[in-house]
């Protein structure tokens, strides 16, 4: 039997060993739209569930890209 807090440490624990955080700061500083997808995605990930943060980073990528060739051809 292992307490459940105990599991949570060691799981935030591997989580931030994992994390790169170099990679995550040079994706911020790329374009507004990917910025934007990466912070939704990590939000919804973390508060809702994996599975939602996967559709909806899904979905936004492919509506700011939907505007960005709609406002292109728009020119």
């Amino acid at each position: 039997y292992i307490p459940l807090p105990c599991l949570a440490g060691i799981l935030i624990l591997v989580a931030y060993s994992m994390s790169e955080r170099h990679s995550f700061i040079k994706l911020l500083k790329q374009s507004r739209s990917d910025m934007i997808v990466l912070l939704g995605t990590f939000v919804i990930t973390v508060t809702v569930d994996l599975v939602w943060g996967i559709l909806f980073g899904i979905f936004l990528s492919l509506l700011l890209h939907s505007s960005k060739i709609w406002l292109t051809n728009k020119k």
